[in-house]
């Protein structure tokens, strides 16, 4: 019998397939389990979940949509500074260009820009100089007008004009979950943000699910910590949730594994 996280995983593919067809990801179409690095799918058996491909690239599906992306070589995911050098780059792109590429990855994935409030004038955060080398990132943001949130964030490469990070947010993109047979109807009844994890099986499942995510970022970052190894004893003492998805797991070797953050945090 198929595990909860192969159902979940076959379920969310094609519309990992779908999005990274659009942004024009360099992965081989469609996308399969083979190209999947880690799986994690909601734990109250709503079909959402987070992937991460074996290439860096990393999709949060939630409410039937994918509302959040992360390419390896996006800026805005970047907790230390000393990995700032590898983000220095030409700029060809000047703010209006920036603009319309943030359009026109808005309009490839089947948004128009009223609907998201990007028909307005965004936000810019312009290429930021450090230590005399330009970071070749614009940050692209509309904000809706008659809520305290911010619609659309996408991070553009100011050399190639490629999308690098995309977030969502807003009512109108939310769609039924996928349909999973065998599957019963989601409880759409609001969750607290902080789950208490008191079963020791509940514990040593997502302890297991984080093991080899947590190791990947480790090596990925270049953080100044060992990896964790196989007869490491690793406990989960509870964790958050960004709407149903996993947001921060709190480790008892003092570890936080933050997937929207995109590395571990000691």
């Amino acid at each position: 019998m198929p595990t909860w996280s192969n159902i979940v995983l076959t379920a969310l593919l094609p519309y990992v397939s779908d999005f990274a067809a659009r942004v024009q990801l360099p992965n081989p179409q469609p996308i399969t389990q083979s190209q999947v690095l880690v799986c994690l799918p909601d734990t109250e058996r709503r079909v959402e979940g987070f992937i991460m491909l074996t290439n860096g690239y990393r999709f949060w599906f939630e409410r039937g949509h994918i509302w959040l992306f992360y390419a390896p070589t996006a800026f805005n995911d970047v907790q230390d500074p000393k990995l700032i050098p590898r983000y220095y780059g030409e700029v060809h792109l000047n703010k209006t260009q920036a603009i319309a590429a943030a359009r026109d990855t808005l309009k490839r994935l089947g948004y128009n820009e009223k609907m998201l409030y990007a028909d307005f004038e965004p936000k810019v955060v312009l290429p930021p100089k450090v230590d005399g080398h330009t970071v070749a990132r614009y940050q692209v943001e509309w904000e809706s007008p008659n809520r305290s949130y911010t619609s659309v964030s996408i991070e553009i490469d100011a050399t190639t004009g490629k999308p690098l990070s995309i977030r969502l947010v807003d009512n109108s993109l939310n769609k039924a979950d996928p349909v999973v047979d065998g599957v019963p109807p989601p409880d759409l009844k609001p969750r607290s943000s902080m789950q208490p994890i008191s079963e020791d099986i509940e514990k040593a499942q997502i302890a297991q699910s984080l093991r080899t995510p947590v190791n990947d970022l480790i090596k990925r970052l270049q953080l100044a910590c060992e990896e964790i190894g196989p007869d490491t004893k690793l406990e989960v003492s509870g964790y958050q949730r960004r709407g149903d998805v996993l947001g921060v797991a709190q480790l008892t070797n003092h570890f936080e594994f933050t997937p929207e953050q995109g590395s571990p945090v000691l």
